[in-house]
């Protein structure tokens, strides 16, 4: 259960910063690396749009990590959110990150991300099978 309680807390703290990224002025400063050739002008509508909707991403990650945190502290009550996590990673991880490379995004950065989510998704079910079946013994 050990690991359970490690994969909550660090993949809550990743989810965290990464969410602290999207806040607007931080990622103003990183929009040319997110979409490459972007051609909004800089301050103008296009642009805080996109850096607003991409708030909201970030404050959704913000608190799925700060839950994880808090989840921590007793995993096994909180097996479901592995599993949420899990779809989250899979569909608004890979299947996105997929669909952005055959937009035309920069590969290497959404490879990159993938392998992540791969991560993340792997040690989460691994761990949370292996902690039920600990508990299962246990009882």
């Amino acid at each position: 259960m050990n690991n359970l309680k490690w994969w909550f807390r660090i993949t809550g703290i990743v989810y965290t910063l990464l969410g602290i990224g999207f806040v607007p002025v931080i990622n103003a400063q990183r929009i040319g690396v997110m979409i490459p050739n972007f051609d909004a002008p800089t301050g103008g509508t296009a642009f805080w749009g996109l850096l607003d909707l991409s708030f909201m991403f970030g404050l959704d990650l913000i608190i799925i990590g700060i839950y994880l945190i808090y989840c921590s502290r007793d995993p096994l009550k909180h097996l479901t959110i592995v599993y949420l996590v899990i779809w989250l990673e899979i569909v608004r991880g890979i299947i996105d990150d997929i669909y952005m490379i055959a937009r035309g995004y920069g590969a290497g950065f959404y490879i990159g991300f993938i392998m992540f989510h791969i991560a993340v998704i792997v040690t989460g079910y691994l761990f949370a099978k292996k902690a039920k079946t600990e508990n299962a013994i246990s009882s």
